[in-house]
């Protein structure tokens, strides 16, 4: 009898770790079928992270990183080069936007700002929420993105709130200015397009025309309708990503008109797709979809009235050692850990080639989390925020290099949040 309760106990306790584990695998991997146990079962896996993070060092999350030893910076700048980064001020618990002269590393100007609701309520959340993707318009307020919100927000030179405005789901880097003075953002949401998919969930992406001056809303579309109504829909199910199959995360809003665009189009970067999509909303129409010598590319620029800037990460796989071998490809061997690079798409010849080749041969910049940024004729910005550092190329020549900022101990810089930038500004 003894043996038999023995047993049945061993038996249960398989039984319950056998679920247990399926449950974790199953919420891990973004299912939901386990209804209302799913969020909390996420909360109680994750209490080691938690129980972690109360003893770490590092209290202030995605603002800063550790200094790489032997790191040497370069300044050579000779002329004035402006960049708006936020740096969280601990003791007060406020978010500064400072605008630095990367030339002399001096600050012009700052921006104070304290969301009252969410530093009261959960600290934790707001030490998350770092103001991100900056704009600063002809009257000195500044714009900018709280990182996994909802929320944008204008400040003025006085550092009082203009509007703070909501969109449909969270906020992705890529707010810009459009050629009529109004602001264009990205976001994703889960199942906001209605698509089922058993068993996994569905973020759609969208872009949203704000109002500069009131905050609201002009125009709002979902990537997946515009995909549909284009006759484009299969390739909502060909990503490499079930449950986030787009991944819009930048926008270039077009301020000229020559033989391959018009004023008013958006180019936009499907980095799940490997994509650059010509869209027009005047019409609703894609006028192309750009895809080819590029894989998961961060942002893009328009550089001349025929050319744009892919920044290519070469490779979908993130955290994953992997090798992918394109038999007959200039790019025969793909590695994770292959640096990634910039690559101009040119709409005369149709054809791509590379930009600062050699740069990025011997510069590693961080897997997915790179940015390119043009200041002029063969003058580029390199942002990593990974490590933290920019750099800024001209001519092929490296005048720049350095982080934005250090505390008293030495001990860590400042990471990139999807800077501003700018050679010049009327008003400081």
């Amino acid at each position: 009898m003894k043996l038999l309760r023995t047993t049945a106990i061993a038996i249960l306790v398989v039984a319950s770790l056998s679920f247990y584990g399926f449950a974790v695998q199953h919420v891990v991997f973004g299912q939901q079928r386990l209804g209302s146990l799913t969020q909390p079962l996420k909360n109680f896996i994750s209490l080691p992270d938690y129980f972690f993070q109360s003893f770490s060092k590092n209290t202030d999350y995605h603002g800063r990183v550790s200094i790489s030893p032997g790191f040497e910076p370069v300044h050579s700048l000779e002329e004035d080069v402006l960049c708006i980064n936020s740096h969280l001020n601990l003791e007060d618990s406020v978010w500064v936007m400072r605008l630095i002269n990367l030339r002399n590393q001096k600050e012009v100007y700052h921006w104070s700002f304290q969301d009252e609701k969410e530093n009261t309520s959960n600290r934790e959340l707001f030490l998350e929420n770092v103001p991100n993707s900056f704009l600063l318009l002809g009257d000195t307020s500044i714009v900018f993105q709280l990182f996994t919100t909802p929320d944008l927000v204008r400040l003025n030179k006085n550092e009082e709130v203009v509007w703070k405005t909501t969109v449909s789901g969270n906020l992705r880097r890529g707010l810009s200015l459009g050629i009529d003075g109004n602001l264009w953002v990205c976001s994703s949401q889960e199942n906001s397009f209605g698509m089922r998919l058993s068993g996994y969930r569905y973020f759609d992406n969208t872009i949203s025309k704000i109002n500069t001056e009131t905050g609201k809303t002009i125009f709002s579309k979902s990537i997946s309708e515009i995909l549909v109504e284009n006759d484009f829909h299969g390739l909502l199910l060909g990503s490499n990503e079930t449950e986030d199959p787009i991944h819009l995360n930048d926008i270039d809003p077009v301020d000229n008109n020559t033989p391959y665009w018009q004023k008013g189009d958006l180019f936009l970067s499907l980095k799940n797709m490997s994509i650059i999509m010509h869209y027009r909303p005047s019409t609703n129409a894609i006028i192309r979809l750009i895809q080819g010598s590029f894989i998961a590319q961060n942002n893009i620029s328009l550089i001349s009235d025929h050319e744009l800037v892919i920044f290519d990460n070469r490779s979908p796989l993130v955290g994953r050692e992997a090798m992918i071998k394109i038999p007959k490809s200039k790019d025969s061997l793909l590695y994770t850990t292959a640096n990634p690079r910039t690559l101009v798409y040119d709409f005369k010849t149709e054809t791509y080639y590379p930009l600062e080749e050699q740069f990025f041969e011997s510069h590693p910049i961080s897997h997915h989390s790179g940015l390119f940024h043009s200041l002029g004729v063969n003058q580029f910005l390199i942002e990593d925020q990974g490590s933290g550092n920019l750099y800024i190329l001209d001519n092929g020549k490296i005048v720049f290099s350095d982080y934005l900022g250090i505390n008293s101990q030495g001990n860590y810089r400042e990471k990139p949040h999807h800077i501003w930038i700018s050679k010049s500004f009327e008003g400081f």
